[in-house]
């Protein structure tokens, strides 16, 4: 595995993790 395949694997790891958070957290933070 090469250095830039870690890289975007890191990337879309984090987004999907931000992701699920959004979705699973409370819709009390300002929405926009």
């Amino acid at each position: 595995m090469t250095s830039f395949e870690l890289i975007v694997i890191l990337i879309f790891a984090t987004g999907y993790i931000l992701v699920l958070k959004e979705i699973t957290a409370p819709r009390t933070k300002e929405s926009g």
